[in-house]
This record gives structure tokens, C-alpha cells and sequence, in this order.
């Protein structure tokens, strides 16, 4: 999370320049250095060894460590590579779609995140066509001589290679810095024919991001366990649920209606195709007690 101040630009905390795994592609120069912030600490997993390396049981850990040993994975900033490359943070996390909501009263910033790795690897075009489970993250690089293939990083029975949680909802305190709460976010059914509901502590991946209300309580939905949640902001508690006809993988907004100014709530319960999630046209309203 870089922090900076508004009216300057300034950064709120130091940032450092770190070098980085370079690029082993003929003809491509990356930068050998990126700039990382000092504070507030990483909100998401940023590295995985093979003591990470994840699974319900021998096998499937057994397969995910296999495929490991096989990638290019140099930590953050993993180039892609003709090899295939592990990237972690992926594109479908820490943060990706969904923002952060701000709590100016406690100077408190709230984000959500995911942690599970992608990868990506080039691929020659007078090659043949090989794994490309996402359509969204495979298609030619026009200008190159390369197409990219991308997919979720995943076990044999669906489920990311990388240690739990694979969700979570993390309050930063901008006055110091540092972490106030950072607590798992939602449950998954995984496994096969998606029969296994993981655990709270788990987590899960997560799509759309929290609002805040005056009141102190932070909303969410976002999670594949089609919950809509409330927290309290200064401790993370769980304070409320709903259950959704479909993921709500929306940002929350809210308004006030009537002659008492009734606050209400709305998600947007939609699911996501892209996630493989049940699919909803539903939007629903969720009335705060009267003042």
C-alpha cells in the first residue's frame, strides 16, 4: 500500500528501492529495481517457498510441489517466462478490483485481499496451443513474436497451491502505519464436485471491495460464499451476515430515505462469470434500525 499526502504528493511513509528478478527473454530489458514501501506492512502473501506449498493431502500437495519445482519463481516480480513463471502476488491478488474504504473519524484504512499465485508463461507463436484455463489471461502479445498463457495456480481438486487464509480484510492505522486487524474473510466450497466447505480461517477469494459508515461499521460482500458481512472497524468483529442469491462482488453503496432518514444498504448480487460463480440480476436493500 503506498500512502501519499494529497495536497503535496508526497509519500506518508519511506519507500525503498529493491532490485528484482530480470527478464531471461531474448531482446526484453525489465527494470532491475521497484520501489516498495517501507509502511504499512504487506496486506497479502508476497513470497511462498516449498515448505507453502499447500494441499488437503499428500497427493494433491504432491502435485502442487511438483508443478512448483517446474515453474521460473524468483519471488516478487517473477517475470514470465518461456519456462512458465510462478506469480505472486497474481494478477487476481493482493488487492486487484474492489479499492479500499477510508475512515476519516480513526484515521483508518480497510482493504481486502486475496493471496494465491497465477502462472504465466510465453509461448512461441509457431507453436501449438497449450493450458490456457483462463481466456482472460491467455491471448497473443500483438507487436511480439509471443502469446502469453495464464491460469490460477490450483491443486487437482480446484483448490489454490499456496497456504491459507486466501482471503482476508486488513485495517491499516495511517497515523503510524501499522496493521490495527487483519482477519480472514468469507469460506469456499472446494474439493471435489466442490463438496469440502473450507473453514473460516481459510478464507476465501475474494471480488469487490468494503465501505464504511459513520457509524463504524465496515460492509462487504465479495467472497464466493455468497455472504454479505458487517465488521466492527476498530477491532474487526464480526457483527452481522446475510446470505445472497449470488456472490455480491460489488463495492457496497448506502443512502438515507424517508421523513426519518433511514439508512440503507445496497450490494449488488451478481456473482461473476469470470469466477465461475452462480450468476444473479438481484440488487437488495438492507434497512439500518431508525434513528
Amino acid at each position: 500500500m503506498f500512502v501519499f499526502r494529497r495536497d503535496t504528493g508526497e509519500p506518508l511513509f519511506p519507500i525503498e528501492e529493491v532490485a528484482v528478478p530480470q527478464s531471461d527473454i531474448d531482446g526484453e530489458k525489465s527494470s532491475r529495481t521497484q520501489p516498495r514501501p517501507v509502511l504499512p506492512a504487506p496486506f497479502s502473501l508476497q513470497s511462498i517457498t516449498e515448505d507453502d506449498v499447500w494441499g488437503f493431502t499428500f497427493w494433491d500437495r504432491g502435485k502442487c510441489l511438483d508443478s512448483f519445482r517446474s515453474l521460473r519463481y524468483d519471488g516478487p516480480f517473477t517475470p514470465p517466462s518461456l519456462q512458465g513463471s510462478l506469480i505472486l502476488p497474481s494478477t487476481g491478488g493482493g488487492g486487484n478490483w474492489g479499492g479500499v474504504a477510508y475512515d476519516p473519524a480513526r484515521n483508518l484504512l480497510v482493504t481486502k485481499s486475496q493471496s494465491y499465485g497465477f502462472v504465466f508463461k510465453l509461448v512461441p507463436l509457431d507453436q501449438g496451443t497449450g493450458k490456457t484455463a483462463s481466456t482472460t489471461m491467455s491471448r497473443e502479445m500483438i507487436g511480439t513474436p509471443y502469446r502469453v498463457e495464464g491460469y490460477r495456480w490450483l491443486s487437482p481438486f480446484g483448490a489454490p497451491c499456496s497456504r491459507p487464509p486466501w482471503g482476508e480484510l486488513t485495517a491499516m492505522n495511517l497515523a503510524t502505519g501499522e496493521t490495527a486487524w487483519r482477519i480472514p474473510l468469507g469460506q469456499v466450497a472446494v474439493g471435489p464436485f466442490g463438496l469440502f466447505k473450507t473453514p473460516k480461517a481459510w478464507g476465501s477469494p475474494n471480488i469487490g471491495g468494503p465501505m464504511i459508515t459513520a457509524g463504524g461499521l465496515v460492509f462487504i460482500a465479495a467472497t464466493m460464499d455468497s455472504r454479505f458481512r458487517a465488521f466492527d472497524v476498530e477491532t474487526g468483529t464480526e457483527l452481522w451476515r446475510a446470505q445472497l442469491p449470488a456472490p455480491g462482488m460489488a463495492v457496497p453503496m448506502t443512502y438515507e430515505a424517508g421523513p426519518d432518514k433511514r439508512q440503507f444498504i445496497v450490494i449488488a448480487a451478481g456473482g461473476n462469470a469470470l469466477a465461475g460463480t452462480k450468476l444473479s440480476d438481484t440488487l437488495l436493500a438492507f434497512a439500518l434500525p431508525s434513528p
